[in-house]
Order: C-alpha cells, then structure tokens, then sequence
C-alpha cells in the first residue's frame, strides 16, 4: 500500500511510492535499455536524485523534484545563497535559477 502523501510534504516527487527502479548504465548492455522502455510507461516523472549520475541531462534534476523546486532553490537562497555547498545534483539558489 502507497504512503498517503502530499506533493508538498516531500521535497522529492513520489515519496508514497512502493517501489524504486534503477537501471544502471553499462556500455553493450541492450537488456537495460530494453527493460527501461517496457517500465517507462509507468514512471511518475523525474527520478530520484541519489540514483542520478553528475553528467545528466539539463532539466532532470528539476524534474526530479517537480513543482518543489522553485520552493527548494528559495530556501536554499535563504539560508545558503552563496552555494556553498554545491556537490552532486544541486539545487541552486533562486538567484541563480
């Protein structure tokens, strides 16, 4: 049974879900290409940050987070505006959206 949950009540879309697919990248592995196609009709959209590699493509990672993101990258205006911390799938501050 799925979490009842708001998309607000998590920074990260899909936080009710059962499950969590990932499908690594191999060179020369057709199977996960495959397998990512025939479960792809059912994604909820975006993806989970900690399964993201550092070269995805541009928007994923708004994506990831949906309609919270505007509201992440103003916190992390208010309370980090500088970037400082800024390693692996940021978020960054509004200013610099």
């Amino acid at each position: 049974m799925a979490l009842a949950t708001s998309p607000t009540s998590s920074a990260v879309l899909g936080a009710g879900s059962e499950v969590a697919h990932y499908i690594a990248k191999w060179d020369g592995a057709r199977w996960g290409s495959a397998y990512w196609k025939a479960v792809h009709t059912y994604n909820m959209g975006g993806g989970y940050v900690n399964f993201m590699f550092d070269d995805e493509a541009d928007g994923r990672l708004q994506a990831a987070y949906g309609d919270n993101y505007a509201r992440l990258a103003q916190a992390k205006m208010k309370y980090d505006p500088k970037n400082l911390f800024r390693v692996n799938q940021n978020i960054a501050p509004a200013a610099a959206v």
